[in-house]
């Protein structure tokens, strides 16, 4: 193999017809081949002879057929697919980052409304606590929960007596104030591990867990009619609040959820039966008004 070079001026317009001419081909050349042997290197090879040099006459550009051209894949090239990979791997990984924090964007945004619904649908829109299914359901695993442990759990019903009269005199702003108001009185008279419902309208519904003994019972229920009770400020007037508590407890008063809330719904007619800001306490064998009653005193 031998490098050739090939004047331009030499071949005139007709290297232009060979578009196959590439730097680095390998051409079977036609013409007249003139060498000059290089006596010195020949006598040291013991007679082979050894060119110093050598032309080829061609009668024109056509005498050299074009047997290979090289391969496209060298060293520059090489280098420029290099830094092309890399700066679309780059532009890539790039892409994938971005497209990464979109996905997390809108992965962060679907977890927040799925919140926000879930807190919509489990509480209710003007005060804020729990509805009822909610209720049922704390109801049902409270009661799974202290058949394990020996322990006992109360359900009170609380009616706010005389609202609608307030809406009719005062209008539903004023008594929307009063149950959201009301709502926070239940919530700061009972523990962070109880259970403040909204019923609807003007009821809640209270569950009390891990109970030892039924004075607690009795000493919840007294501070809750005392606190609820208590005069509220509307619109710069002073409104009288009065409250009757219906109390069912487990087991005396039933050991499945349907039974309790029938039986404090019983408790609570008997309460309102006797008058305001008290609270009664079912009991299965107690007469129509029942003998286990405890009223509080009216707010001054």
């Amino acid at each position: 193999m031998f490098s050739a070079t090939l004047p331009a001026q030499a071949m005139g317009s007709e290297k232009l017809l060979e578009s196959s001419w590439v730097n680095g081909s390998r051409a079977m050349v036609t013409g007249v081949f003139v060498g000059k042997v290089d006596e010195q290197q020949t006598i040291r090879q013991e007679g082979i002879a050894r060119l110093e040099s050598f032309q080829i006459l061609l009668r024109s550009p056509r005498d050299v057929f074009i047997m290979s051209t090289p391969s496209w894949w060298n060293g520059e090239h090489t280098l420029e697919v290099l830094g092309l990979s890399g700066i679309a791997m780059v532009a890539v990984l790039g892409w994938v980052a971005i497209l990464r924090r979109q996905v997390n964007r809108q992965t962060e945004f679907i977890r927040r409304s799925e919140e926000r619904f879930r807190h919509m649908a489990e509480h209710d829109g003007l005060t804020g606590l729990p509805v009822r299914t909610v209720l049922l359901e704390r109801l049902e695993l409270a009661l799974n929960e202290i058949k394990r442990q020996s322990l006992s759990l109360a359900l009170l019903m609380v009616d706010v007596a005389s609202f609608k009269q307030l809406n009719d005199t005062m209008g539903h702003a004023a008594g929307d104030q009063v149950l959201c108001t009301i709502g926070s009185r239940l919530q700061e008279s009972v523990r962070s591990t109880d259970t403040v419902a909204r019923m609807g309208g003007d009821e809640f519904t209270v569950l009390l867990t891990g109970l030892r003994e039924e004075d607690e019972v009795q000493k919840i229920a007294s501070q809750l009619v005392s606190i609820v009770s208590a005069p509220i400020m509307v619109e710069g007037r002073t409104v009288e609040v009065s409250v009757s508590v219906g109390v069912a407890t487990y087991p005396k008063s039933g050991c499945d959820v349907r039974t309790l809330l029938r039986n404090s719904d019983a408790a609570l007619y008997q309460a309102k039966a006797r008058g305001r800001n008290c609270y009664q306490i079912h009991s299965a064998d107690a007469p129509p008004f029942g003998t286990k009653s405890r009223f509080s005193g009216s707010p001054a």
